[in-house]
């Protein structure tokens, strides 16, 4: 279940039922607002809107549905650390971050190499790996899990003879990277690596990549896309972001290949690259195409 957390905007959104008399709406609207009531608005059977009169409502509605899958609305997004909330919203879309990046700097992707930060040995790591291994030179995993990806390695070339790399040697692994994928690494775990300062990085987790060392490449936290808005969804485009908004209608937990089908099928496109300062300006990207002079297409 999707649970949809916003704060209130007009006095109207407080009505589950706006054809009763207005003076029995104005007394509720009142109620609610004194007494700082959370209403709740069934949007479909999977999801449903939670609105605060107030910001402190916040941690009562998070820990009241913390099994559910929480979505927070534009400017409650600063939240989503201190609750732990864990929206790996370009998970799917790093497909299309590969592409858009590839046709900003002029790169084709079946010839780059990719290195995938992976800690967690799952069904979810493995399927973007094995999506991507049709797609690019070569897929590098740099993991704690080294012995179970090993028997990854040995099993995919044993099976069709795909040749991937698995090792876990901070020092050398990714200081010649220029295409790196955080999956599942903690911004802790990461600063112990030596990576090339001129890297894309593609970070699909919620907490931010800070403190590296001579790092001067770029850091993709998040993305803006353009889709088809549904009509009866207007309201909340405007105050959610739209990514979230397609991920929790359109995206199938555990199907990765179905979602990537979905997206192209769904032509969305990416609007904006999104950094640790906001928007990544498309010259950033172009500056990384005069540095990237070790791969030619």
């Amino acid at each position: 279940m999707y649970i949809y957390i916003k704060t209130l905007k007009k006095d109207e959104e407080l009505l589950v039922n706006p054809n009763i008399p207005k003076i029995i709406q104005k007394i509720i609207i009142k109620f609610k607002k004194i007494f700082n009531i959370i209403t709740i608005k069934k949007i479909d059977e999977k999801h449903y809107l939670y609105i605060m009169p107030k910001e402190s409502n916040l941690e009562k509605v998070v820990l009241k549905n913390k099994k559910e899958k929480i979505i927070l609305s534009k400017e409650l997004k600063k939240y989503e650390n201190q609750f732990d909330i864990q929206n790996k919203d370009i998970y799917y879309f790093i497909p299309k971050i590969l592409q858009y990046i590839m046709k900003e700097i002029n790169k084709k992707l079946e010839l780059q190499n990719i290195f995938l930060l992976v800690d967690k040995y799952n069904e979810k790591n493995l399927e973007i790996i094995k999506y991507l291994i049709d797609k690019v030179r070569t897929v590098n995993i740099i993991t704690s899990s080294v012995e179970q990806y090993k028997k990854l390695e040995e099993k995919l070339f044993n099976e069709n003879g795909t040749l991937i790399t698995v090792t876990n040697n901070k020092n050398k692994s990714l200081k010649r990277a220029n295409f790196i994928i955080n999956v599942d690494f903690s911004n802790q775990n990461i600063v112990e690596y030596k990576i090339s300062p001129d890297a894309i990085i593609i970070n699909c987790t919620n907490e931010k990549i800070e403190t590296l060392k001579y790092f001067q490449g770029i850091i993709i936290n998040k993305i803006e896309i353009n889709l088809q808005e549904k009509e009866n969804l207007k309201e909340f485009y405007q105050e959610f972001e739209k990514i979230d908004i397609y991920n929790s209608l359109e995206m199938k937990p555990a199907k990765y290949i179905e979602n990537i089908r979905q997206i192209e099928q769904d032509e969305i496109k990416i609007k904006n690259l999104i950094g640790n300062n906001g928007i990544i300006d498309k010259k950033e990207l172009l500056n990384m195409q005069k540095i990237l002079t070790n791969y030619k297409n």
